[in-house]
């Protein structure tokens, strides 16, 4: 399997580019390519995106950074428009599956935006109310 070599953007120089086989994630490396000649765009941004996200707000929040972003993936498979339902009753939305009522009580800013979801997740979970989600962190 050939692996390339993907700078995310709008990164730090100090981050080091991502190492991608096929779809997946693999880890970092030191050398970069045109990350154009590859042909994948769009949903990958968005994922190294989150993952910078996730990063970003585990250590503001204190929190393990493996165990937060295990339990987005859990939640949604990182992918910040999931929307699901919990007992066909209430509607579930986002990187960590919010009801209305739970992003009402607790978080602010715009369900829809990820920066806000995972700030908001961060938040509680730091605050000791890993409870609220049915994966575990």
């Amino acid at each position: 399997m050939v692996s390339s070599n993907v700078q995310a953007p709008n990164l730090p120089l100090t981050e080091k580019p991502i190492v991608v086989q096929g779809n997946s994630v693999v880890g970092l490396s030191p050398v970069p390519i045109n990350f154009n000649s590859l042909g994948v765009l769009g949903d990958f941004y968005d994922k190294i995106d989150i993952i910078y996200l996730l990063k970003s707000a585990a250590e503001k929040y204190g929190l393990n950074e493996k165990r937060f972003t295990k339990l987005a993936f859990c939640e949604s498979s990182l992918n910040h428009d999931q929307w699901g339902d919990l007992d066909l009753k209430y509607p579930v939305y986002g990187l960590f599956q919010y009801q209305q009522r739970t992003w009402d009580r607790y978080c602010e800013g715009d369900i829809k935006s990820e920066k806000d979801q995972i700030e908001c997740a961060g938040k509680l979970i730091g605050q000791g109310k890993s409870y609220l989600w049915s994966c575990p962190y």
